[in-house]
């Protein structure tokens, strides 16, 4: 039960349903073609933002940050893969966030003196974006047998691990990730309160 669950996710619509590729390809058309092209844009009609919205680059942006789910996100990187400026690469996922598609996750990093991050610190600092919904990562990446892949695995795995904290939390703000250069990463971190801090680590 718990491998079925990785592998297809917590979707209602399909509790009954095997791990397949046809059930891949479901959840990919239902978000790509109706999350994404139809209630999405629907949902802005008449915003400026939306009038402007490329929902073909926009879909193209929320396929690599399933495939990627967990990665630390950045702007200018992916802006250059879209052929977009950076301004509008951020207004998407601003969008796909408020769509409660992705979520973001910011990292720790505490004034002098203080437990807990700052939303002012962390502005410009880059998130880490993970997919709302552990199902999507095997349904978007490019392999046959997706959970037979350690990395498909891992990251399904540390976005079914943020998906319960968040359950936990009156907020997203309330959860962060910790990174010390490249030797050290904490991927979970939650302020309980100013006095304590609890991490989880998923390796």
């Amino acid at each position: 039960e718990l491998e079925r669950y990785l592998s297809k996710g917590g979707f209602p619509a399909h509790l009954a349903d095997e791990p397949s590729e046809g059930l891949r390809r479901q959840i990919r058309e239902d978000i790509a073609g109706r999350a994404i092209e139809r209630d999405l844009f629907v949902a802005g009609s008449g915003d400026r933002v939306m009038e402007r919205l490329d929902v073909d680059r926009l879909r193209q942006l929320f396929v690599y940050l399933a495939q990627d789910s967990g990665a630390i996100f950045n702007a200018v990187d992916r802006a250059a893969d879209l052929g977009a400026h950076r301004a509008t690469v951020a207004a998407w996922l601003q969008l796909l966030d408020d769509a409660c598609l992705v979520h973001r996750i910011w990292p720790y990093s505490p004034p002098k003196g203080a437990h807990l991050p700052k939303a002012k610190g962390r502005l410009a600092a880059k998130p880490k974006v993970y997919v709302s919904e552990h199902g999507l990562i095997p349904a978007f990446v490019l392999y046959a047998f997706p959970m037979r892949e350690e990395e498909v695995r891992k990251r399904v795995f540390e976005t079914v691990v943020l998906r319960h904290i968040l359950d936990l939390v009156e907020s997203r703000d309330e959860v962060f990730y910790y990174r010390r250069g490249d030797d050290l990463e904490i991927d979970f971190g939650t302020g309980l309160n100013e006095r304590k801090i609890t991490w989880a680590q998923t390796d």
